[in-house]
C-alpha cells in the first residue's frame, strides 16, 4: 500500500464526557456484608441533605432499586509510601489497591448486546438477532422489516452514544446471530456472516450521526456462522471457519460476491464432532508482526500465511480443555513493543489464552447433568519464536465466556463469564461477577488481581468495550432463546455500565496526564514521527521511562472473542520540556501494516501506569461538609475508640471544611466497609446551623470466641486451627475472614477435590460457624451408550470389569484429577473409544453419584496385510510378508484378549495363538496372565549367513508358554513365566540339518533339534510411554534341565535408553548388552549389526557372539510436517565371545567381531507407524539403505 494512501488513522481519545445521565438517585447506599451477623439490611430515610438541589429538612424517597448504583467496595486507594511529596514523583508507576467501581449508566438500552464495538465517533453500536422476537426499543415508524408473513418493528441494532446514553435504532435485515466484525480503514464497520439468511452477508455501517446498515446478502461463498474476522496488514479482512466450514475466504470489495473458499486442516482436524459442541468455532485469529496469521482451534494452533495458504508452523498443543466456543477461552495479543526489534528479526508478538471449559462441558450441559467447572488456566506464547512453547499461568478461579480487552495502560481485563459451563442456551451457572486484572509485566505469582464485583450477571452474550475516556463499557448478557424477562433464572439484560478501572482511581486523578495536540480525525503515514505534547499538573520533571505511547485498536466483541483488538507501545525519543510547562516528545509511527493494520486508533499518553483521559469531563456538584464523625448504628459514640479511629482513617475525602460530591462519599463508605471490622456503615447528612454534619453509622462486628465447622470430613483440623488462631478473642474482620474462606477453597481446589465452603454465619457470642460441602461419591454406574446415537444402550463389557479399574470408591471425596486418571486407566482397556465421567447430586444428601459413560468398540475381528519382515534379509522382496488374523479384544466380556495370527513370506512363516487376560480375577496387584503357543520359521542367516552354495538356513521353533505381569511399583513392572521350546534348523527343502556348509553345527546338543524349558524374570521401568523416554529393561532367562537331553543355560539381557530435549530437536542414547552361560544353541547367539543394531551393516555381518554390546545416539529434529530428519552413529561389539559359540559361526563367515556406523535419515509418521528410511556407512566404507517400520528397540 503507498505511504499515500490513508494508512494509519488515529482517533484522538479526549471527547468531551458527562456524567449527566447516570443514574444515581440516592448517594448514600447502605452497605451490608453478606454474613448473617444481625445488622439491619435496610438503612431508612436519609433527612436533612439532598446533595442534588436546595438543603431540605425533609427525606429523601428510596430509589427504584434499578434505578441506583450498586454498592461498591473500595479498599484504600493509595498506599501511603506512594504518595507524593512535595510534587516529587517517584520513577516507577504509582501503586494502588483501588478496585475500581462500578456505575449504571442505562437502565434500559432497548436491545441486548450481543455483539459491540466502540466506533470513532463516540459512539458505540450493539446489535443482537433478527431471530430472538421483540426488543425494547421500536424502528421509525414506517422502517419496519418486512417478513414473509408479517412485519417486524422493532429494533436489533442500536447506536449507542457513550456520552449521553441516546440510543438510536439501526435496521438490520439480516440476521446478525454470532456473527463477525472490524473497523476499516474509513472507520465504517465491516460486518459479516450470521444465521439463516444473514450466513453470506456482508454488512456496513459508516459512521455519522444519520447512517444506517448498508447490506449484501450474498457476498460470502459459504455460510460464516460463528466465523472470525481478521484484519490484514493490506486493510482487507479474512473471514475464517464458522460452523461445518472448515475453510476461510476474504471478503471482497463491497457489492461483489465471492465464488470460492480455501481449505484449512487445522479447523478438520480440530473438531470433536459433538453436534453442537465442535470446540473450534469462533477460532482465535491474530495478527503476527511478519503478516502471518496465529490461528488457534480447541486447543491447538498454528501460524499461517493468508496469502499463500501454508502453515509456516505448528505450536505445541495448549493442555486443559477446549478453549473455542462452545468452550469459550478468552484471547489477546499482548502489547507490541516497538522498539523491541532485533536485527534481521521480526517484532516479538506474545498471545495469551485464558479459561475455558472441558471438552465434555457442552454433551454435559445438553444431558442436564450438573455443569461442570471452567478452565483455570492461562497459556502465553511467543509466536515468532520458532522454538515457541506454552507458558501456563493460573488464574484465581476457572471462567468461562469472559471478554478480554486491553487497556490503554498494556494491562489486560477479563470481564463477564462464569465459573461453571460453557456457551449455550442456559449452559452456565456461577456467574463471575469480578473483572480480573492481568498485568503480563510483573512476576508471575503477581499478575493477576481480582478487582470490584458488578451486581449484575453477564454469561452467554454478553459484550464490553474500552471506552476512550479509559472506562468499560459493559453490556448484554442472553442466555435464554429470546427476549425473556421473568419466569427465568438469568433475564435477558439491557441494562449497561460503565466500569472504572484501578488506574481511575480518584486520589490519583491529579496526576492523570493531558495530550494538547488535537489529532481527532488525523492521519499518519507509516514510519514517520510526530511530536506530542503532554502536560501533568504539579509535575516538575517527567523522566524518559516515566512516559510511554500507546495506540489502540478497539475490538468487535462478540460470544467472549475480541476480535482485531492491538495495542502498541510506539518507539519515542527523549522526553523535554516546552514552553509552556508541559512535556514534549518525539513519537515515530509503525512502519507497516503488518505491525499496524490501516484503521482508526485511540492514541494514549501513559504517565507512571496513568493513562490519559477526556480532560473536559464534568464533576459532579460539590457540597461543603462542616463536619465528619463517626458514630454507632444508633448515632451515639463508639465504645471502643480504636474502632472510631479504624473508620476515620479509612476516610480520604470526607474531611471537615471539604466540599465533596456523592462519589467521593460513596468511596469513603466502601473504605469504611473495606476495613473489615463493620457490619454496615451508613452516611447521614443533617444540615446544621453551622452547615451540613456528616455522619458515618457504623455497627462494628462481633469479637470471635468459637469456631464450629461442620462436614470438612478430609480437610485437616489443624489446617483449621493455623488459619483462625490468630483471630481468637480479637473482633472478626471481614477481609481476613475471605482470606480463610479462599485458602480452604484453595485446599481443595489443589488437590482436585469436590470441596468448599458453602457458608459462613457469624452467630450471637462471636461464634463462627463454617459449612463445608464435600461431594461425597454417592454410588458410580457404568452406563453403555450407543456410538451411533448416544443413547444408553446394553453393553457387552462386565461393569465389575471396568470398576475395578476406578481408583475412585464409594465414601470418598470425589476428586476431578482421580476421575481424570481412571478415565484415562479406563481408555487404555483398548475395548473403549470414549470414555467419560458426569458427577450429578445424589438427592438431597449433598453426595454425588457418578455416571460413567462408555462407548464400546468392535471387540472382534478378522484382518488380513501385508508389511516387513523385522528379520530383513537380502534380496528385493525378502522382507515382505503376507498376513492374515483374528483378534477379539472382550472375551467373556472380562477384557480378556484372544489373537490368532499367521504371517507367511518367501522364506520365514509365523503361526500364533495368544491368549491374555490383563487383570486375572480375584486378584486385587492387578496381576495379568498370558498363555502363547507359536509356530515359526524364521531365516537363520543373521548368525548363519547366506550359504556359499546359494542354500538357505532356516530355524524352525515350536514354542508355548505362560507368562504372569504386573506393576511393582509406580513405572516398573515385573513379568514372570515359563516357556517351552523346540527349535532345528532345515534346508531350504525342508529337510533337517545338523551341520551348516562350513560343517559348524546348528544345534547344541547335536539332534536335529534341541529342546529348552526356559524360566523367565523380566523388570521394566519407563518414565511414560513416549519413544523419547527414559527405559531400563532387564531380562533374565533359566533354562532347565528337566530332561537330560534338555539345554542348560543362563541368558542375561539390558537394555537401556535416555532421551534428552535439545530445542526444537531431540537427543537418544540407547545402550543394550547380553551374556549367556552354559550349553545354548549357535542360532540363539546375540547377533550384531543391521537396522535395528549396527547400521551401515547388513543384519548379523558385524558378528555373533556369547556376548554382546551395542550403543547407539541418534539426534532427530522437525523438518515439515510430519517428517523428522535424524543423524545416528552406533557402535557394536561382541566383546571377543565369537569363538565362543559352538563351531564359531561368525569367525567361519569372517565377520568382524565389532564395527561401527553412522548415517543420516528421515522419520514420517504415518497409520502403520513411524517409517524409518536411513543411509548409513559403516568402518569398512561400505554404504547401505535401510528401511524399517517403527521405532528401534
Amino acid at each position: 500500500m503507498a505511504n499515500s494512501f490513508r494508512a494509519l488513522c488515529l482517533l484522538f481519545l479526549f471527547i468531551g464526557l458527562t456524567n449527566a445521565h447516570v443514574n444515581i438517585f440516592n448517594p448514600f447506599n447502605p452497605f451490608t456484608w453478606r454474613f448473617r451477623t444481625g445488622a439491619r439490611t435496610n438503612a431508612g430515610p436519609i433527612g436533612n441533605f439532598n446533595p442534588f438541589g436546595q438543603h431540605e429538612n425533609k427525606p429523601i424517597t428510596e430509589p427504584n432499586p434499578s434505578e441506583q448504583t450498586a454498592p461498591i467496595q473500595i479498599n484504600d486507594p493509595l498506599k501511603e509510601q506512594d504518595l507524593p511529596a512535595d510534587s516529587k514523583v517517584a520513577p516507577n508507576d504509582f501503586e494502588t489497591v483501588y478496585k475500581g467501581a462500578w456505575e449504571l449508566v442505562s437502565a434500559n438500552a432497548g436491545i441486548s448486546a450481543m455483539h459491540l464495538i466502540v466506533l470513532p465517533n463516540n459512539k458505540a453500536v450493539m446489535f443482537d438477532s433478527t431471530v430472538l422476537g421483540p426488543s425494547q426499543l421500536q424502528l421509525p415508524k414506517g422502517n419496519c422489516r418486512q417478513l414473509k408473513d408479517t412485519v417486524d418493528c422493532w429494533a436489533h441494532s442500536a447506536e449507542y452514544d457513550i456520552t449521553t446514553t441516546a440510543v438510536r435504532p439501526l435496521k438490520v435485515e439480516t440476521d446478525t446471530w454470532c456473527s463477525s466484525g472490524g473497523l476499516n480503514v474509513d472507520g465504517t464497520l465491516i460486518q459479516a456472516g450470521g444465521w439463516g439468511d444473514g450466513g453470506h452477508a456482508v454488512r456496513y455501517l459508516e459512521t455519522c450521526d444519520t447512517c444506517d446498515w448498508k447490506e449484501y446478502p450474498k457476498t460470502l461463498s459459504d455460510i460464516r456462522w460463528y466465523s472470525t474476522q481478521q484484519i490484514l496488514p493490506d486493510g482487507s479482512f479474512i473471514v475464517v471457519g464458522g460452523r461445518n466450514m472448515p475453510n476461510y475466504e476474504f471478503i471482497p470489495a463491497a457489492g461483489q460476491n465471492n465464488h470460492k473458499a480455501y481449505a484449512l486442516p487445522l479447523l478438520v482436524e480440530t473438531t470433536d464432532n459433538i453436534p453442537g459442541s465442535e470446540n473450534n468455532l469462533y477460532p482465535h485469529v491474530h495478527l503476527s508482526t511478519d503478516g502471518n496469521l496465529f490461528i488457534f482451534a480447541n486447543y491447538r494452533s498454528i501460524l499461517f500465511n493468508p496469502k499463500t495458504g501454508k502453515t509456516i508452523r505448528k505450536f505445541p498443543d495448549l493442555p486443559g480443555g477446549a478453549r473455542n466456543y462452545p468452550g469459550t477461552g478468552a484471547s489477546a495479543v499482548l502489547p507490541i513493543k516497538l522498539d523491541t526489534r532485533k536485527k534481521g528479526k521480526h517484532i516479538p508478538v506474545e498471545v495469551v489464552i485464558c479459561g475455558g471449559a472441558p471438552k465434555e462441558a457442552y454433551k454435559t450441559a445438553e444431558a442436564k447433568l450438573p455443569l461442570l467447572p471452567a478452565l483455570q488456566t492461562c497459556g502465553r506464547i511467543k509466536i515468532t519464536d520458532t522454538n515457541a512453547k506454552w507458558k501456563i499461568e493460573t488464574m484465581p478461579a476457572p471462567r468461562v465466556m469472559a471478554d478480554m480487552l486491553i487497556l490503554p495502560t498494556g494491562d489486560l481485563l477479563m470481564i463477564n463469564g462464569a465459573k461453571t459451563g460453557c456457551s449455550g442456551w442456559e449452559f452456565a451457572e456461577n456467574p463471575y461477577f469480578s473483572p480480573v486484572l492481568y498485568r503480563p509485566t510483573k512476576p508471575k505469582d503477581q499478575r493477576f488481581k481480582e478487582l470490584e464485583p458488578s451486581t449484575i450477571p453477564r454469561m452467554y452474550h454478553s459484550t464490553a468495550g474500552v471506552l476512550p475516556e479509559g472506562k468499560i463499557l459493559v453490556a448484554g448478557s442472553s442466555t435464554n432463546n429470546g427476549y425473556k424477562y421473568s419466569g427465568v433464572k438469568y433475564p435477558t439484560e439491557l441494562r449497561v455500565e460503565k466500569f472504572s478501572p484501578p488506574y481511575l482511581d480518584p486520589l490519583l486523578a491529579a496526576y492523570t496526564p493531558r495530550i494538547e495536540n488535537n489529532f481527532k480525525g488525523k492521519t499518519l503515514k507509516y514510519g514517520n514521527a510526530f511530536q506530542l505534547n503532554v502536560a501533568v499538573n504539579g509535575v516538575g520533571e517527567v523522566k524518559n521511562t516515566d512516559l510511554k505511547v500507546h495506540i489502540y485498536s478497539p475490538p468487535f466483541t462478540t460470544h467472549g472473542y475480541s476480535m482485531n483488538q492491538r495495542l502498541l507501545v510506539l518507539a519515542k525519543g527523549a522526553v523535554s520540556k516546552a514552553r509552556n510547562g508541559s512535556f514534549r516528545v518525539q513519537v515515530t509511527t509503525p512502519e507497516n501494516g503488518a505491525i499496524a493494520p490501516p484503521g482508526y486508533y485511540m492514541l494514549f499518553a501513559v504517565y507512571r501506569g496513568l493513562p490519559s483521559k477526556a480532560n473536559n469531563q464534568n464533576e459532579s456538584e460539590r457540597v461543603l461538609i462542616s463536619e465528619v464523625l463517626i458514630r454507632n448504628k444508633d448515632g451515639e459514640e463508639l465504645e471502643r475508640k480504636d474502632l472510631e479511629a479504624e473508620a476515620s482513617m479509612a476516610l480520604k475525602a470526607c474531611r471537615p471544611n471539604s466540599a465533596l460530591t456523592v462519589c467521593e462519599v460513596q468511596e469513603d463508605v466502601h473504605r469504611i466497609m473495606a476495613r473489615g471490622y463493620f457490619c454496615s456503615c451508613m452516611p447521614v447528612a443533617v444540615d446544621t446551623r453551622d452547615g451540613i454534619r456528616l455522619v458515618f453509622q457504623v455497627e462494628p462486628n462481633q469479637d470471635f470466641q468459637g469456631l464450629v465447622c461442620e462436614g470438612a470430613n478430609v480437610l485437616p483440623s489443624k489446617f483449621l486451627e493455623d488459619a483462625f488462631r490468630d483471630g481468637h478473642g480479637k473482633i472478626v474482620n471481614i477481609r481476613r475472614l475471605n482470606e480463610v474462606v479462599h485458602s480452604i477453597d484453595g485446599w481443595y481446589r489443589e488437590r482436585g477435590l469436590f470441596g468448599l465452603v458453602s457458608d459462613l454465619e457469624i452467630l450471637s457470642g462471636g461464634i463462627i460457624r463454617l459449612q463445608v460441602s464435600e461431594a461425597e461419591v454417592n454410588n458410580i454406574t457404568i452406563r453403555f451408550l450407543d456410538k451411533r446415537t448416544g443413547e444408553p444402550t446394553t453393553g457387552k463389557t462386565k461393569p465389575e470389569t471396568i470398576l475395578r479399574q476406578l481408583t475412585t470408591k464409594k465414601g470418598q471425596v470425589y476428586s476431578l484429577l482421580q476421575g481424570k486418571r481412571d478415565v484415562e486407566t479406563v481408555l487404555t482397556m483398548g475395548i473403549m473409544e470414549d470414555v467419560s465421567i458426569i458427577p450429578q447430586p445424589a438427592g438431597d444428601t449433598g453426595k454425588v453419584d457418578l455416571i460413567m459413560n462408555v462407548v464400546e468398540r468392535v471387540s472382534g475381528g478378522f484382518s488380513a496385510g501385508g508389511g516387513i519382515s523385522s528379520g530383513i534379509t537380502s534380496g528385493p522382496l525378502s522382507g515382505l510378508v503376507g498376513s492374515f488374523a483374528y483378534s477379539h479384544r472382550n472375551v467373556f466380556g472380562r477384557n480378556q484378549k484372544l489373537n490368532v495370527s499367521w504371517e507367511r513370506g518367501q522364506i520365514d512363516s509365523i503361526f500364533r495363538i495368544n491368549y491374555t487376560d490383563p487383570w486375572i480375577e480375584g486378584d486385587d496387584k492387578r496381576t495379568s496372565r498370558s498363555i502363547m503357543v507359536q509356530n515359526s520359521r524364521t531365516p537363520g542367516t543373521l548368525v548363519h549367513g547366506n550359504q556359499p552354495d546359494s542354500s538357505n538356513v532356516t530355524i524352525g521353533r515350536i514354542t508355548a508358554g505362560i507368562e504372569f505381569s504386573r506393576p511393582i511399583r509406580p513405572n516398573w513392572s515385573g513379568t514372570a513365566g515359563i516357556i517351552y521350546q523346540r527349535a532345528g534348523a532345515r534346508d531350504e527343502r525342508g529337510n533337517p540339518l545338523r551341520k551348516d556348509y562350513y560343517s559348524s553345527p546348528l544345534t547344541a546338543s547335536g539332534n536335529t533339534h534341541d529342546d529348552m524349558l526356559l524360566a523367565k524374570l523380566e523388570s521394566v521401568y519407563t518414565d511414560s510411554g513416549d519413544h523419547g523416554s527414559s527405559m531400563l529393561v532387564f531380562n533374565m532367562e533359566q533354562g532347565l534341565p528337566v530332561m537330560a537331553e534338555w539345554l542348560s543355560f543362563n541368558r542375561v539381557n539390558a537394555r537401556a535408553r535416555k532421551g534428552v530435549e535439545l530445542g526444537p530437536a531431540r537427543f537418544l542414547l540407547s545402550l543394550s548388552g547380553g551374556h549367556v552361560l552354559g550349553s545354548f544353541s549357535p542360532h540363539e547367539a546375540f547377533a550384531i549389526g543391521g537396522t535395528n543394531s549396527v547400521r551401515g551393516y547388513e543384519e548379523g555381518a558385524v558378528g555373533s557372539g556369547r556376548s554382546y554390546v551395542v550403543g547407539s545416539g541418534e539426534v532427530s529434529f522437525p523438518m515439515f510436517g510430519p517428517v523428522e530428519g535424524a543423524l545416528f552413529a552406533d557402535y557394536g561389539s561382541d566383546l571377543g565371545s565369537g569363538p565362543m559359540v559352538p563351531g564359531d559361526p561368525a569367525g567361519a563367515r569372517l565377520k568382524p567381531g565389532s564395527g561401527y556406523g553412522y548415517g543420516f535419515g528421515i522419520r514420517v509418521d504415518s497409520p502403520l507407524g513411524p517409517l524409518r528410511l536411513e543411509y548409513a556407512f559403516n568402518d569398512r566404507h561400505a554404504r547401505r539403505f535401510h528401511f524399517g517400520v517403527g521405532h528401534r528397540n
